[in-house]
């Protein structure tokens, strides 16, 4: 089954007026990839508003950029994506996400959210994340009898009270590795929820 796009927008997010570091990254909807392609018009409002870096990574509905001031910017067609981060911009620094700095619409259905650079969870440790979510969480005592490193008991430590904490805001996509990563002080913070 293929997607369409509204008349007039074609999809595959890639530099169309100036040298943005938009490379040819392939998204469509649904999967790993948007299959659009940037118009003019947003090309323009984008390289005017960041200086953007380089990709740093892709997901369902978008593309991550690193900013020349160390910052994240992504780029979605997901506005649950965008709300989600708005109302993150009013949370406390200590509370479990990212800092999001700003949210936007930049034409149509495309929207951005520049939010603080973070390290995303090694190989190993998102193993470890998704046992500990999955299984220790729930069942403590048969987890802890897996021969865990000092180092790994740890890690579920800070993964069990990240869990703990994080329940309460009733956001989506936030027990995805691949969503969690630690910010420059070190806590782990869930840095691509959407809302419910």
């Amino acid at each position: 089954m293929s997607y369409s796009w509204p008349v007039g927008v074609t999809m595959k997010i890639y530099k169309i007026a100036r040298p943005l570091p938009l490379g040819e990254i392939g998204m469509k909807p649904g999967g790993r990839t948007v299959d659009r392609n940037l118009s003019e018009a947003e090309a323009n409002f984008l390289s005017n508003k960041f200086d953007l870096v380089k990709s740093i990574g892709e997901g369902m509905w978008g593309i991550a950029y690193l900013t020349s001031d160390d910052k994240v910017l992504k780029i979605t067609t997901d506005i649950q994506e965008m709300e989600a981060a708005k109302m993150l911009m009013n949370f406390a620094p200590h509370e479990p996400f990212v800092k999001v700095y700003e949210t936007g619409k930049v034409e149509g259905n495309l929207y951005y959210i520049l939010r603080e650079k973070v390290t995303p969870l090694s190989e190993d440790e998102m193993i470890l994340f998704e046992n500990t979510i999955d299984d220790y969480y729930e069942n403590p005592d048969d987890f802890i009898t897996k021969n865990l490193t000092p180092a790994e008991f740890e890690k579920v430590e800070q993964f069990t009270d990240y869990k703990s904490d994080i329940v309460n805001y009733g956001f989506d996509d936030v027990f995805s590795p691949f969503n969690v990563g630690y910010n420059s002080h070190g806590d782990l913070v869930c840095f691509d929820p959407s809302s419910v």
